[in-house]
């Protein structure tokens, strides 16, 4: 653990430096989710409003439903929060931290077979310019008596090519270098896409590419998609996402003989207090690995806070 005692400091003084250096001169850029902006008309009325020079009048207190425009880029409120575990969509707006804590129970159907654990701690910034900050601490439990083990750590950047809108399917550039302590580098690079069916159905797809910098170059391909329906607005939300995905050699590309992995299944997002979320998607597939198709789960838990 010694390693996580020397990490945790300095990802920690990392966060709270940005965060610190955002709210030193910035109001709130946009309401708490669920919270909307006024009118004119509605300005007069209501106090006391918060103002900056440059960003719009913010009143507290009418609901946004989860289509409802918000912020510089005026992207929908549901892009405010993570909403699909495994499919990104477009950044958060300038001057947005958000704060989560993920639980990734996953392995394969198997008598005697005890799952594995991942432990994640994330922090997410919105940079300004359409660009997005986000670090990751992980820890790995190889079963229910394992202990907790450092994995790595995470630095993920996003890039939006646009304002949300003004191109067909918000095209945004993922880019995440990963560190893992016992094994080599990882780049990982997404193009992703999302937007709105209707007031109250939305998606996103993300084209995936993976490779471990070392070793026998593992490359990873794949595609993940969700689709979701308001319930009710602020509140809560129900939809469905999957993944399929690839992983071939140095010498053997694009035969996959490595591993190949396709899970679905229903995911839930609860939205309290405006600020809070917590996700919970439950994902059941196959996975061929070693020679051997078995029946293969994931189980995806986010509790998450907007600053």
């Amino acid at each position: 653990m010694k390693e996580v005692k020397l990490l945790l400091p300095l990802f920690f003084s990392i966060i709270f430096t940005i965060f610190s250096a955002n709210k030193s001169y910035a109001q709130d850029t946009i309401p708490a989710p669920g919270m909307k902006t006024a009118s004119h008309t509605e300005e007069k009325e209501a106090s006391p409003p918060t103002t900056t020079s440059d960003y719009e009048t913010i009143i507290r207190g009418e609901k946004y439903k989860e289509g409802d425009l918000v912020g510089k880029y005026k992207q929908p409120v549901w892009t405010l929060k993570r909403r699909f575990p495994t499919t990104r969509v477009y950044v958060l707006p300038y001057r947005e931290v958000e704060l989560e804590y993920w639980l990734i129970t996953k392995g394969i159907i198997k008598e005697d077979e005890e799952p594995g654990f991942r432990h994640q701690f994330e922090v997410g910034f919105g940079l300004g310019k359409r660009f997005q900050l986000d670090l990751y601490l992980r820890f790995k439990q190889g079963g229910y008596d394992e202990s907790l083990k450092n994995e790595g750590i995470s630095m993920e950047l996003r890039y939006a090519f646009a304002d949300w809108g003004k191109i067909p399917g918000n095209p945004t550039l993922y880019l995440e270098w990963i560190h893992q302590n016992e094994k080599p580098q990882k780049l990982e690079v997404k193009g992703l896409f999302g937007g709105g069916l209707s007031e109250r159905w939305f998606y996103g797809i993300n084209l995936i590419y993976e490779v471990v910098m070392g070793e026998d170059w593992e490359m990873e391909y794949g595609l993940s998609a969700g689709l979701s329906s308001v319930i009710s607005h602020g509140r809560l939300l129900l939809g469905i996402e999957g993944k399929v995905s690839g992983v071939d050699s140095e010498g053997d590309r694009f035969h996959f003989s490595q591993e190949v992995k396709a899970i679905a299944g229903p995911s839930l997002q609860i939205k309290t207090g405006g600020r809070f979320h917590i996700d919970i998607v439950p994902m059941f597939g196959a996975l061929y690995e070693d020679g051997e198709t078995n029946p293969y789960y994931e189980i995806y838990t986010i509790a998450g806070a907007s600053l």
